[in-house]
């Protein structure tokens, strides 16, 4: 090589060397802009649950909707009531932001309509019956336990899954991902 080439090489790894340097500080500053929004939304769901399931007088105003007993189903059926089934976690950002909308739906809705959280880290068995790859994912289920269909609309718009047996009878309807507090609203509504 001579020095002409030694200089190319040179000057071509130390162009490399500033790149990787410029990525790290920004992937740096990225994950920890990340971080620290992540822990302002976290905060901000926090205040949100606190805020929804205490009154006035610090008071907690309706059954907390997450459960880590089994969900019973006959209890449920026989009572009459729909259920909204979410199975979520704390590691999930999304499940974080629902869940305060989810508890306020309850305490507004909670003689008309059950609606139980299971975090699946703390649970790992209380999915085994249902199938779905995302969190949260919410299961519906009407009044005499049978699954609650959506409006084609809903289906369409907001990615409803119907899961069916081997003979073809529906099993549940879910979804994956949260769900806008007015669309569950309005869910409740037809369920109800």
């Amino acid at each position: 090589m001579n020095k002409t080439q030694i200089k190319k090489f040179i000057s071509i790894i130390l162009i490399i060397v500033v790149v990787c340097i410029l990525f790290g500080i920004y992937t740096y500053k990225k994950l920890n802009n990340n971080s620290t929004e992540t822990n302002k939304l976290a905060s901000e769901s926090q205040n949100n649950s606190e805020s929804t399931s205490s009154n006035k007088d610090g008071e907690t105003s309706g059954k907390p909707i997450e459960t880590d007993q089994p969900i019973d189903y006959d209890g449920i059926v026989r009572e009459g009531k729909p259920l909204i089934l979410i199975f979520g976690s704390e590691d999930c950002v999304a499940c974080r932001q629902l869940k305060p909308i989810l508890q306020k739906l309850s305490n507004k809705h909670e003689e008309e309509i059950y609606i139980n959280y299971v975090d699946i880290v703390k649970n790992p068995d209380s999915y085994d019956n249902y199938r779905f790859q995302f969190i949260p994912t919410l299961i519906f289920f009407k009044n005499d336990g049978t699954p609650y269909i959506p409006s084609k609309e809903y289906i369409d718009e907001y990615n409803f899954e119907i899961s069916k047996d081997d003979s073809g009878n529906t099993k549940y309807t879910l979804h994956q991902g949260a769900l806008p507090e007015e669309v569950l609203e309005e869910i409740i509504q037809d369920l109800t």
